[in-house]
């Protein structure tokens, strides 16, 4: 019935994307090592140089480096930012500074309607209403008697006569 595995279907494409970024060998002295292990951490600037695109970023273990795009890499970055609602450069600023998982997570909610800061509010209320909430001592005068059974407390009787006397 299906023509791809399951994995294939599955597959984020900005995960493809950034994983191909980390490929990318850049010149460091007599050395060429790849992006993945100089360790992005931010980007400068995205520009375009004699019909390549190139790439000014901060690493964790070569500091500022300068490295181009293969073109099959910029015809898939730009076939993505086709889909969203950014442009080229942002997209790359974007899928660096915060990794695909919370880059897609970001869009997501974006498609929502929403920030991330907007969200992480929401959720911050929502945490301090509970904590709040549960902070409070119990009043079992206003418990059903089943919650009072649940939890072990002592169940109300009906005033009046028992059947009994």
């Amino acid at each position: 019935m299906f023509s791809k595995p399951a994995k294939e279907i599955t597959k984020n494409p900005d995960k493809e994307i950034y994983e191909e970024l980390e490929k990318i060998k850049f010149r460091f002295g007599d050395k060429e090592p790849t992006v993945g292990v100089g360790g992005l951490v931010f980007v400068y600037e995205v520009g375009l140089d004699l019909f390549q695109v190139y790439v000014v970023a901060f690493t964790e273990n070569y500091g500022t480096i300068v490295f181009y795009l293969p073109e099959e890499l910029t015809e898939k970055i730009a076939d993505r930012v086709a889909q969203l609602p950014t442009s080229f450069d942002n997209y790359l600023f974007r899928l660096i500074d915060y990794k695909p998982e919370t880059f897609a997570f970001s869009y997501a909610l974006a498609q929502c309607g929403c920030s991330v800061e907007e969200a992480a509010n929401s959720l911050m209320t929502l945490s301090n209403a509970m904590k709040m909430e549960t902070s409070k001592p119990i009043d079992i005068r206003i418990r059903s008697n089943n919650w009072l059974k649940l939890h072990g407390y002592p169940m109300r009787r009906k005033k009046g006569k028992r059947k009994h006397e």
